[in-house]
């Protein structure tokens, strides 16, 4: 008898462990997914931000007018094309 309850308790304690390692997994994954659908959120919200008022984003030095030639900086508008062949949609010159 004495050994049916020892095995009981040892039974009973295996499962104690199994479910509370479980169970800190499964809080654990759950704050991961609140995390990144917190982080996910505020780079929603930046990225509507930087829709709305997109000339925040391109002309980040004060100095740097809009209305400004880029040539007269030294800088060049970037066209696609490279070594004066355009790639087709297939990936052929």
């Amino acid at each position: 008898m004495a050994s049916s309850d020892q095995d009981n308790r040892d039974i009973e304690t295996e499962l104690y462990i199994i479910t509370g390692c479980l169970s800190t997994v499964i809080l654990c994954v759950i704050c991961v997914i609140i995390y990144l659908s917190i982080v996910t959120k505020r780079m929603k919200l930046e990225i509507q931000k930087l829709k709305v008022h997109p000339s925040s984003v391109q002309y980040m030095k004060p100095e740097i007018q809009p209305s400004e030639e880029l040539a007269k900086r030294g800088y060049s508008m970037f066209n696609g094309d490279m070594n004066g062949s355009v790639r087709d949609y297939r990936g052929a010159y």
